[in-house]
């Protein structure tokens, strides 16, 4: 067995067991690091974020910094935590959770963060680790509520029971902590939002984006903006067609959009249809796999304009990425050759905006610089002057580039739906983007989410760093814009609810959710001001007040309750078809007998006087008319199964009949909804 996993026996001693799990986990710690270091560099030891793969990843056993929730500090004020035993046992916790299971460094830096609240309510009861309590980390619970968001307070609780089970586990403290968070999931998924009142009206109005924000975007869209502004629009058009997360959109790969074609067997008619529509693939980031997503015919041409101008605007960083997956190098300086004199135009434009700057990037690049010569002189130069090797400049970004995009992909593909660097989408280059400092053409990277909120939202603390409204002068009724790319989730979300025939399970599905909950955080379809607003609706349009509404409920008893629940129930689980609805309840279980509605299903419902429906049933009729005909022909020649087809057809026309006949009976009203076959079966089994 690998000694990693013989954990050293618990004793009855809290100092000696603590003493030993140090020893243990400095011995065999996940991390190449110097223990005693409050600041520990992981970048190679833990995955990223796609949109900071390319970046250095870094542990902090600092101490609460007394700023808001997301404040940081700078490296330089970070102290350590006010208890040091305390961080010490949270990096053993930290090594400990990192040896069972590999961890991305924003779940581990979230368990740091718990101990911060610990360590503030040890610091605030002047205790040591040995006070530890389970009234400690009530406190601590109570610390978390208040700083973090109502959004993030659950997980702030989760992770201190998780500290106080490490705690126990392995007796840290004198008595055990026995702490388990009072916070349930629900009850900080923003409950607020199904509420009608102004408060929770406004807090629910927050997460979706303005009326006006989305016409301003709608603006943009239509001037088409060109250079790094038309690709964060491009980014944004994306985002918007397809709900996905800023990180799901970062790793898509140049072939994510395809048009399908497909086959659909019609068990009406018997007949196969071909459908087409628009698809994408993307990696999930809740699944950890790749998924499909269709995408609504009305939004295909926003996703196509977006991802047009990205595919053409990045292609010369792909031509970059094709060089080097083939050839394995890229010569970033063709122009160039033999000895370059730095001070020369023509050379330090290459590398920077002047003579000092582009000495300076050949500094960091390790070029050798020496002084030269020159074999011709040069008007107002020196004849001698610094100078570089050309091949030994285009020798070295060639290797650094090959190294940044091997390690880059590295950290990516298993992230992503493409086949290769060069088939990612959003992948640029080191400052490309940046519009004062010179790119570095040997350093590639994905599109940052930093980049992307200082297009859309711009920064409140520094005054050159505006939105792209700001930048252009756009208001719309006096509104000055803030939006974020996951109110696009928000907004789409709340649509999908707003159509009324989707259910919980596909929307989660479809926006690529681990747990069918999370809906309701994303839900602004205030289902109870919408259910007022139609009954108002009803009461207006027949002249009748709400006081008179009122009176007539508390004088008639219209229903009793176990009518009243069917009624609901009826209501929430019926289906829509172009033949009438179904009351088969689709989050239960798909239909088993999916098209089978006229042959004698008890689920199936009409609605009286519907002429859409009237005018499918007529069509349906016709066909089956003609298909007997056939059928009967065949019989006659005596095909074999011939018989079984005839009966099928006789089935089918024989509920077209039955479903029509409504129309008929003088004594159901316009309107009525009619259970076609209320003697029939339950067709509609789960598919086994």
């Amino acid at each position: 067995m690998n000694n990693v996993f013989q954990s050293p026996k618990v004793g009855v001693d809290h100092v000696g067991n603590l003493k030993i799990r140090i020893e243990h986990y400095q011995k065999f710690c996940p991390f190449d690091v110097e223990w005693s270091d409050f600041i520990w560099d992981v970048t190679d030891s833990c995955p990223s974020h796609s949109n900071k793969a390319h970046t250095k990843s870094f542990l902090y056993f600092s101490r609460d910094n007394g700023k808001r929730a997301k404040a940081k500090s700078a490296v330089a004020d970070m102290k350590p935590f006010h208890n040091e035993s305390l961080a010490e046992i949270a990096k053993c916790h930290i090594c400990d959770l990192q040896i069972q299971k590999v961890k991305t460094v924003g779940y581990l830096q979230s368990i740091i963060n718990a101990y911060r609240f610990v360590d503030l309510a040890l610091l605030g009861n002047q205790l040591g680790v040995d006070g530890l309590t389970n009234n400690v980390f009530v406190k601590a619970e109570k610390l978390s509520i208040d700083k973090l968001e109502n959004s993030t307070a659950y997980w702030g609780g989760s992770r201190l029971s998780g500290i106080s089970q490490f705690i126990d586990k392995y007796r840290l403290t004198p008595v055990k902590t026995k702490f388990n968070s009072t916070l349930k999931r629900q009850d900080t998924q923003v409950p607020s939002d199904t509420k009608i009142d102004l408060e929770n009206s406004t807090i629910s109005h927050k997460k979706m984006p303005d009326t006006e924000v989305l016409k301003a975007i709608g603006l943009l869209s239509s001037e088409g903006l060109d250079g790094d502004d038309g690709l964060f629009l491009a980014i944004t058009e994306i985002i918007f067609a397809t709900g996905l997360r800023f990180d799901e959109v970062i790793t898509l790969s140049t072939d994510f959009l395809y048009e399908v074609e497909e086959e659909e067997y019609n068990e009406i008619t018997g007949d196969y249809d071909t459908i087409s529509y628009w698809e994408i693939k993307y990696y999930g980031k809740k699944k950890g796999h790749w998924r499909t997503k269709v995408i609504p015919d009305v939004l295909v041409p926003i996703l196509k304009k977006g991802f047009d101008f990205i595919l053409e605007y990045l292609a010369p960083v792909r031509t970059v990425l094709e060089e080097i997956e083939e050839s394995g190098g890229y010569n970033f300086f063709p122009s160039i050759s033999g000895v370059c004199f730095i001070g020369d135009e023509n050379i330090y434009k290459l590398l920077g905006s002047s003579n000092s700057n582009a000495t300076s990037r050949l500094k960091k690049l390790n070029v050798t610089i020496e002084e030269r010569k020159r074999e011709v002189p040069v008007e107002g130069k020196a004849n001698v002057a610094n100078s570089f090797i050309a091949s030994e400049l285009k020798d070295i970004t060639s290797d650094k580039a090959a190294k940044s995009a091997k390690d880059l992909w590295t950290k990516l593909k298993s992230k992503t739906t493409a086949t290769s660097l060069s088939r990612m989408l959003l992948i640029t280059q080191h400052q490309r983007h940046h519009d004062k400092k010179k790119t570095n053409y040997w350093s590639f990277c994905t599109i940052t989410d930093t980049q992307y909120r200082d297009f859309i939202t711009g920064r409140d603390t520094m005054d050159d760093v505006n939105s792209i409204f700001q930048r252009r002068n756009i208001i719309v009724d006096g509104i000055n814009f803030r939006i974020t790319s996951h109110q696009f989730r928000h907004y789409l979300n709340t649509i999908c609810r707003l159509g009324g025939n989707i259910s919980e399970l596909e929307i989660a599905r479809y926006f690529g959710r681990a747990y069918m909950g999370d809906n309701q955080a994303y839900d602004h379809s205030n289902k109870a001001k919408m259910v007022m607003d139609k009954a108002d609706d009803i009461l207006a349009a027949n002249n009748i007040t709400k006081e008179q509404a009122v009176d007539a409920m508390t004088i008639f008893n219209l229903v009793d309750s176990e009518e009243a629940l069917d009624a609901m129930q009826n209501m929430a689980t019926s289906q829509v078809s172009s033949i009438g609805l179904c009351q088969h309840d689709f989050n239960d279980s798909p239909c088993g007998k999916h098209y089978a509605c006229l042959r004698f299903c008890a689920n199936y419902k009409r609605i009286k006087g519907e002429q859409s429906e009237i005018d499918e049933l007529i069509r349906i009729k016709e066909q089956q008319e003609q298909h007997i005909e056939e059928a009967k022909e065949a019989v006659a020649e005596e095909y074999w199964g011939a018989n079984n087809w005839l009966h099928s057809h006789q089935e089918l026309l024989d509920g077209c009949i039955a479903a029509l006949a409504i129309e008929d009976d003088d004594s159901i009203p316009e309107g009525s909804v009619i259970q076609v076959f209320p003697e029939g079966k339950d067709k509609c089994e789960a598919i086994q």
